[in-house]
Parts: structure tokens; sequence; C-alpha cells
């Protein structure tokens, strides 16, 4: 099974997804699902190692067997931000709007209490024609940007 197939096609989350990995090629990127459905075991590890903050994960299997959720980044870079710190930023601004566009939730808006910074990344990915630049936004992103989600 890919890991296209591992997500649920409930509210045509798999359908969206596998849009916005089209979406990501047609502009030069190189898109990958690193992650989407993970077992109770496999999460614990996640939240152990600092890479997940809950168990209750949408990548857990749902009412369907399958993951509400995808990780995904560019088979280029990852998420090296330090190496690539351009590259990744583009490539999670533009895989957030995507998301925004198509109703789903996107882990780079995870800011914690900053709802400020929140609803200015929102605006700015809503009005922002693609691709972006780097330099376009030069604020904080939040600390899961490869992540997409069903709401």
């Amino acid at each position: 099974m890919n890991r296209l197939d591992q997500l649920t096609q409930a509210q045509g989350f798999r359908q969206k997804v596998g849009a916005i990995l089209q979406e990501l090629e047609s502009h030069e990127f190189e898109p990958t699902i690193v992650s989407a459905l993970r077992n109770s075991a496999e999460q614990a590890k996640k939240i152990k190692f600092g890479y997940s903050r809950t168990k209750h994960s949408k990548h857990l299997p749902g009412p369907d067997g399958l993951a509400r959720a995808a990780d995904i980044v560019d088979k280029r870079w990852g998420y090296d931000t330090k190496r690539f710190p351009d590259e990744t930023r583009r490539f999670f601004l533009f895989l957030g709007r995507l998301a925004l566009v198509k109703g789903l939730g996107w882990g780079g808006l995870w800011l914690g209490a900053r709802l400020i910074l929140r609803a200015k990344l929102t605006k700015f990915l809503r009005d922002s024609p693609p691709p972006f630049q780097a330099g376009n936004w030069q604020d904080k992103i939040g600390w899961d940007a490869g992540h997409i989600e069903k709401l």
C-alpha cells in the first residue's frame, strides 16, 4: 500500500492530497508523503523523540482504518531547514497555501499562543499568489510545516 492509499477518502481528503502533490510538482517541487498511517507504538516513538506532541494524532487509524493526516516534504530537502532555508521555507509556504485553499489544516499554523502571528500568516497565504519567494514571509512558521490534515 503506498502512502496516498493510507489516507481516508472521507470528505475527499485523499483526492485533495493527491491534487496538492500534483500542484507542487507543476511548480517543480518533488513532493513525497513521508508519513501517513501510524500505529500507536509508532506514535509513541514520535512523541518520545519530539516529533509529535499528541497521543491522539490524525495519523492513527480513523473509523475507516485509514489516516486523516499526511506529512509531506520535498524529497531533495526533507525537513533540513538549516542547510536549505530558502528552499524549504518556499516549499512549506506553498504547501500551506494549497492546504488552506482546499479546506485542510496545516501544521505550519501551529504557533502556540501567537494568535496574531497565525492570523497574519493565514492572510499572507490566502492573499499571496504562488509560487512564493522565500523572503516574502520572514516571520516564524509553525513547528510542523510538512503536516496537513483533514479538519
